[in-house]
């Protein structure tokens, strides 16, 4: 039900708001842990255009929780790496700010059971409140008839139509696009966060589709 109510009120607020550009959050980022394998960073919201000083208190007490699941995460690769050679980044890749969502996106390369594995780890909030919102969330305002799984608090796994509606709408904004990667996006499970107008999924890493790989998009309601 706290889901639903999320979902519709943010719809609400992306139908009325018109996009006007706003001065970027400022942020600081630190290395939270660093070894020869192992480096994570960790970053602290300051301020926004958007945001008081609550909800900046509510998105860094999420985003220090983030970190936290990152340096658990590496732990578990070093033991999953055991005997092997094994190796965890995180980076801050950027802070994007609209008039309805401020997003955090890290970009994460592991090699833990001797496989390589690329991914962007988002966490999106609402920019007038700080409340978390999750990629479900996400979801319902682009499409408020999807079904989705609940039980995933990072990532999602789209239904055929959901990846049919994201294809058309990424083909005018990627300079290409392979068809034959069209298997692979109607099975993979996607991380997701709002850039302006556009809600962008990124599929989880297979390195023989690694070409794949993208960031792709759903316009949402204007």
């Amino acid at each position: 039900m706290k889901l639903i109510k999320i979902a519709a009120a943010l719809s609400l607020i992306t139908i009325a708001a018109q996009s006007h550009p706003l001065p970027p959050s400022k942020y600081s980022v630190s290395r939270e842990l660093a070894t020869d394998r192992v480096t994570i960073d960790a970053i602290s919201i300051k301020t926004n255009a958007t945001t008081d000083n609550k909800g900046i208190s509510r998105v860094n007490a999420v985003l220090k929780k983030t970190t936290q699941q990152f340096i658990e995460e590496s732990k578990d690769c070093s033991t999953y790496g055991e005997g092997n050679l094994w190796g965890y980044r995180v980076s801050v890749a950027k802070v994007l700010l609209s008039k309805e969502y401020l997003t955090v996106v890290f970009d994460k390369f592991s090699v833990c059971s001797g496989s390589p594995n690329i991914e962007k780890e988002a966490r999106v909030f609402s920019a007038a409140t700080g409340e978390h919102i999750p990629p479900q969330a996400l979801i319902s305002i682009a499409v408020p008839t999807a079904q989705l799984n609940p039980d995933d608090p990072i990532s999602v796994h789209l239904s055929d139509d959901l990846v049919n509606m994201m294809i058309k709408d990424s083909k005018s904004a990627l300079k290409s696009y392979d068809r034959r990667c069209d298997n692979y996006l109607h099975e993979a499970s996607y991380r997701i966060w709002v850039d302006d107008q556009n809600l962008i999924l990124f599929p989880e890493f297979l390195q023989i589709f690694s070409h794949c790989q993208r960031e792709y998009l759903i316009r949402l309601p204007r």
